[in-house]
């Protein structure tokens, strides 16, 4: 069976979170990575060049 991998990614305006997972099953996934940083460069609601 493939493995089915899937990524979210969240831009706000103080700061942009990511995460990583193998779904397993329906009712199972495996968290491969998440991040977090800081975000500078979007002024609500524009992004900031």
């Amino acid at each position: 069976m493939a493995k089915k991998i899937v990524s979210a990614i969240d831009v706000g305006t103080t700061k942009i979170a990511t995460i990583v997972a193998n779904v397993r099953s329906q009712d199972d996934i495996e968290v491969l990575g998440v991040g977090v940083v800081p975000s500078h460069g979007l002024l609500y609601p524009f992004v900031a060049i």
